[in-house]
C-alpha cells in the first residue's frame, strides 16, 4: 500500500484496503461456519476470528517479528501444499493501524480530505485499532498544510479537538505507564527483577505517545496556521509543561519552529542563536 501511494496509485492503495477488510470477514465468516459444524476444522492454533483485536496493541517491533516469522514459514512450506494453506489460515488478513495510517497520511497531507480521513478513524476505532503518535502527527500536518484558508474543513475548531484528543491518550498512555511501573517496583521488591518494558521512553514518552521534536514543531505550525500566535504560545507552554526532560535536539528543533514563525520569540524568550 504504502508502496502505491508513493507511486500515485492512492485509488489502488484504497482497494488494497477494501479487499483486506473483505478477505477478513470471509476467513471471520468462516470460522462462525466451523463452529456450528457447516465448514471443516482448520488446523489447530490457525483461525482468524481474534485477529481483529489481536493486533490493536501491536508496536513495530510485533509488526517486524510477524512478517520474518511469515517469511521463514514461505522458505519451509514451499514443497508441502497442506503445510502452506495451514499457514495461509493462520496468517492475519485484517488491515492493522499501519495500513489505515498510510491512507490517513495520504488524505490529511496531499488530498486534504477530511471526510475520508474522518471515515478511516472511525474504522480504526470500531475495529480496535490504537490511534496512535504516528497517525496524529499526519492529523497535524493536514491542519498544518490545509487549515487557515478560506471555505476549508480544517478549522480551528477541529484542530483543537484533535490536540484534546492526543492530550488524552497521552494522559491515558502514562497513567498505562505509570500502574506498570508500580507494579515492577513491587516485584522487585518481591525479589523478582523485570526489565522496562519496550514501549517506554526516556523522558516520559513511549512508543504510542509522547512528545519528540519533530511532532512539536509540526502542533506549533498547525496552531500558527489555524489559530494564530496566542493559542500557539498557549499550546507551547503545555508541550513544556508535560514534556519532562526533553532532549536538547528535540527541544531545539522546536525552539527553532516557533523563531521561524514569530522571529521576536528569541529576543523575548532569551534563547541563545545556535
Amino acid at each position: 500500500m504504502s508502496a502505491l501511494v508513493r507511486c500515485g496509485e492512492a485509488p489502488a492503495a484504497e482497494l488494497v484496503l477494501e479487499r483486506m477488510k473483505a478477505m477478513h470477514e470471509e476467513k471471520s465468516r468462516g470460522s462462525v461456519l466451523r463452529a456450528t459444524g457447516w465448514m471443516p476444522e482448520e488446523p489447530a492454533g490457525h483461525g482468524n476470528g481474534e485477529g481483529k483485536r489481536a493486533g490493536a496493541k501491536q508496536g513495530w517491533r510485533e509488526i517486524r517479528a510477524l512478517g520474518q516469522l511469515l517469511k521463514s514459514a514461505a522458505v519451509a512450506t514451499a514443497n508441502d501444499e497442506g503445510a502452506r494453506r495451514a499457514v495461509q489460515a493462520w496468517t492475519p488478513i485484517a488491515p492493522d493501524a499501519y495500513s489505515y495510517r498510510i491512507l490517513v497520511a495520504h488524505h490529511a497531507v496531499t488530498t486534504g480530505d477530511l471526510g475520508r480521513v474522518t471515515v478511516l478513524l472511525g474504522e480504526m476505532v470500531a475495529r480496535g485499532l490504537e490511534v496512535r503518535r504516528e497517525v496524529y502527527f499526519h492529523l497535524f500536518r493536514g491542519f498544518e498544510r490545509h487549515g487557515g484558508r478560506t471555505c476549508t474543513l480544517w478549522t480551528g475548531a477541529r484542530l483543537e479537538g484533535t490536540w484534546t484528543g492526543y492530550l488524552e491518550g497521552w494522559d491515558k498512555e502514562k497513567e498505562r505507564m505509570s500502574k506498570e511501573r508500580r507494579e515492577r517496583e513491587g516485584k522487585s521488591q518481591c525479589g523478582k527483577q523485570e526489565k522496562r518494558p519496550s514501549r517506554e521512553l526516556a523522558g516520559g514518552n513511549s512508543e504510542a505517545f509522547g512528545m519528540n521534536g519533530t511532532l512539536a514543531r509540526v502542533v506549533l505550525k498547525a496552531f500558527s496556521q489555524c489559530v494564530g500566535r496566542e493559542r500557539t504560545m498557549e499550546v507551547w507552554e503545555c508541550i513544556r509543561d508535560r514534556w519532562k526532560e526533553p532532549p536538547e535536539g528535540d527541544l531545539e528543533t522546536a525552539r527553532t519552529a516557533l523563531v521561524k514563525l514569530f522571529p521576536d520569540m528569541r529576543r523575548e524568550q532569551g534563547w541563545k542563536e545556535r
